[in-house]
């Protein structure tokens, strides 16, 4: 390997651990400073509001862009839920229509049953009286 090349690589080493701590900061100074605990170290150093006034903007825009997806979500559970309803108060109906047509089956055949065992009484009843 050239000396050149071993340079390079140093230098990007370098490099890429200067941005590393940088973020490693950043990321320690934004969950120190989270506004559910004590926004108020933001105030007091000027070194710390453009980072707390961007990490404030983060926040709100992820906190709208959590209520679009929760206004979604429950748009597409109402949307759901009133889908499910329909189709159970479909099968109701359904279900009572079927129940109908039975209960008018059966009272059906049952007439037809009744009548059956009738006449053989009837018939067996005259011809007792003819005995």
């Amino acid at each position: 390997m050239q000396e050149s090349d071993k340079k390079d690589l140093s230098t990007q080493l370098a490099s890429q651990t200067q941005d590393r701590l940088a973020l490693a900061d950043k990321h320690d100074l934004a969950t120190k400073v989270r506004p559910d605990r004590h926004p108020v170290p933001c105030l007091g150093s000027p070194d710390l509001s453009p980072l707390c006034a961007q990490t404030l903007r983060d926040t709100q825009q992820e906190l709208s862009s959590a209520r679009d997806r929760l206004r979604s979500v429950e748009n597409q559970l109402n949307t759901d839920h009133r889908a499910l309803s329909k189709t159970e108060n479909q099968y109701r109906d359904q279900l009572a229509e079927r129940n109908t047509l039975l209960l008018t089956v059966f009272q059906a055949v049952d007439r037809l049953g009744a009548t059956d065992k009738v006449r053989p009484s009837r018939s067996l009843a005259c011809a007792a009286r003819a005995n």
